[in-house]
């Protein structure tokens, strides 16, 4: 029997990783304020445990390993702030117009956010006044590769500016021109100093660019998704079901996706990623129980709903107040040109194996082991995360 080796790809990569998640990638935010007597203050605001973890506090676990510990979690950042500093000081270099800025004291912490997130902040001394900021970035990339952070600058005079770094950009350079304006360069090596938003690499344009990636990559290695429209599309393939199906998971995901970004909708992250596993169920066991399609796009709107909150649950670090619509925007629009892109990969496949005389057999057996994923997927989340 011959059964579509993207299939069984399928298959094998989430069997490959049980603890697949709707988030992976770990996201911090920073704040930055220039002060006009030379003393910035920076800000770093993250996951607790990404925290610890990065700083050689506490062994690195499965995301969420910490949620039923959150005060033990706080009392080893508040009990190490030494090496905390340390930290700091080995990720992280902050120089002013070629001159090297100076950490001062302490460090500073906030736990009001808890669990969800921590700030660590110090004031580093520079030469006065301050015209250009570069900072080298390092920080959280020890142990999560695909770390983003995503920042605003204040200048005096409530001048602000934008960057970001991932990966592969670990060097901003942050300028204020003649005019006061603020601006960014973005990565090492390009223009610095013009109004924000219209330096070299564009300020809105790169940050756009990379969220638009951050979006493609998490529908990417977010193997509960696409196993979920892999078993919609099982169940449905013919081209115009196809086309209903991915067409009301869209507009369904984006717009919980939307309410959970404004605050309109709150959910625990582990009851979302449950219901996800449970949608995948659901979808698979109806594909074992009736032969037809059906009504297909019904099934992808309402629980493409649910899977909104879990995309929603990827953007809660990059909340920067002034760019929230783009930042939504380059998101889903990433999301949504990783899903066309595994939708039209597997299309042609999927029609081809609909014509065959053992496609139902085949398709009963494919949505036996997605049920089977899932439903121990829904258990652990449910249980052990």
């Amino acid at each position: 029997m011959r059964i579509p080796m993207l299939l069984i790809l399928a298959c094998l990569m989430a069997f490959a990783s049980p603890g697949a998640r709707a988030h992976d990638t770990s996201l911090a935010s920073i704040q930055i304020h220039v002060g006009e007597d030379g003393r910035v203050d920076f800000q770093l605001f993250s996951d607790p445990a990404f925290m610890a973890e990065d700083a050689g506090l506490a062994e690195v676990k499965p995301k969420g390993a910490w949620k039923d510990a959150p005060d033990t979690l706080r009392n080893l950042l508040a009990e190490n702030r030494a090496a905390l500093v340390r930290w700091l000081d080995r990720g992280m270099t902050i120089t002013a117009d070629g001159k090297p800025c100076r950490g001062a004291g302490d460090i500073r912490q906030d736990f009001k956010d808890m669990p969800t997130e921590a700030m660590a902040a110090r004031f580093y001394d520079c030469p006065a006044p301050v015209r250009e900021l570069r900072i080298s970035y390092q920080l959280f990339f020890r142990t999560d590769k695909t770390h983003v952070a995503l920042g605003n600058v204040f200048w005096p005079g409530d001048v602000m500016g934008d960057f970001l770094f991932d990966n592969t950009t670990k060097t901003a350079v942050l300028a204020r021109d003649a005019a006061g304006a603020g601006g960014t360069g973005g990565a090492a090596g390009q223009g610095a100093g013009a109004a924000r938003g219209t330096a070299a690499g564009g300020t809105l344009l790169s940050r756009f660019w990379h969220i638009f990636l951050l979006g493609i990559e998490h529908i990417l290695t977010g193997y509960d998704h696409i196993l979920f429209v892999l078993a919609l599309i099982i169940g449905a393939p013919w081209l115009k079901q196809i086309v209903k199906v991915v067409t009301a998971f869209t507009i369904s995901h984006s717009l919980t996706l939307a309410l959970a970004w404004f605050g309109v909708i709150d959910v625990p992250s582990w009851m979302v990623e449950t219901a996800i596993a449970a949608s995948i169920a659901v979808v698979a066991g109806l594909n074992m129980a009736r032969p037809g399609a059906g009504h297909r796009w019904l099934l992808a709107g309402g629980f493409g709903l649910i899977h909104g909150l879990g995309f929603a649950t990827a953007l809660k670090g990059l909340d920067l107040a002034n760019n929230a619509t783009m930042t939504l925007l380059a998101f889903n629009l990433g999301v949504e040109t990783g899903q066309l892109a595994i939708v039209l990969a597997l299309a042609p496949v999927l029609i081809w194996w609909r014509e065959q005389p053992w496609h139902r057999t085949t398709a009963i057996a494919f949505s036996g082991v997605i049920l089977a994923i899932a439903t121990f997927w829904m258990i652990q989340r449910a249980f052990f995360s």
